[in-house]
């Protein structure tokens, strides 16, 4: 979606993915299993930035438990 240039579409889209993938992760969780997720966020962040908002621009570590 961030090749589009549509922030709005940007957005929805992450944030649907945020949402399911949250549900299955849970469910993966009370079914005993494990999970990795992978993932690849395009130029999602560039679109946020160019437009006067976001972090700046670093990757967060991610910390496992």
């Amino acid at each position: 979606m961030g090749h589009t240039g549509d922030l709005k579409a940007v957005v929805r889209a992450c944030t649907t993915v945020d949402r399911h993938l949250g549900d299955l992760l849970e469910t993966v969780e009370k079914m005993g299993g494990r999970w990795m997720v992978s993932s690849d966020h395009g130029n999602a962040d560039d679109m946020v930035q160019a437009r006067g908002g976001g972090n700046d621009g670093t990757h967060a570590a991610l910390q496992s438990s």
